[in-house]
């Protein structure tokens, strides 16, 4: 019992150990995977400026859903609505669907989506429809999923 309670102890001191060890820039880069609040300017901004990088063109960004716009009495940065809280239970974590609409070439779509997998912001891409405009050139519809708490 006794040796028990002093691996429990031990156990608990290496816990610590690691929890103390989690520097600032660690969890500052946490609070950008998933910020507090859907933070819809900066995650468009960084949509936007993936798609202008891989020489794509930005069609339509949608919010699936309920497309209404809350306006925060803090700021006037739209909050959509669509945003509906995550199916985990004990995680306080939301998820706001959207549907982006993009348009140029397969490899530069390719390079697109390498660039969100790399991205801080945590985002599941769940489905991608594309279909061709004129030679090399497609409409992609990447549906997906970013989180926030």
């Amino acid at each position: 019992m006794v040796s028990e309670l002093e691996d429990i102890a031990a156990d608990r001191d290496k816990l610590i150990d690691i929890y103390n060890s989690i520097t600032q820039a660690d969890i500052d880069r946490l609070g950008k995977m998933l910020p507090s609040g859907p933070n819809a300017s900066s995650f468009l901004t960084n949509l936007e400026f993936l798609a202008l990088k891989n020489n794509l063109q930005l069609k339509r960004l949608d919010f699936i859903g309920d497309t209404s716009s809350n306006v925060s009495r803090s700021s006037s940065i739209p909050t959509p609505s669509a945003a509906i809280p995550a199916a985990r239970a004990g995680e306080n974590l939301s998820e706001l669907p959207l549907s982006i609409s993009i348009e140029g070439s397969y490899e530069s779509f390719r390079n697109y989506l390498k660039d969100l997998e790399k991205s801080v912001r945590l985002l599941d891409v769940n489905e991608i429809n594309f279909g061709l405009i004129r030679p090399n050139i497609y409409e992609f519809t990447v549906k997906a999923k970013a989180y926030y708490q």
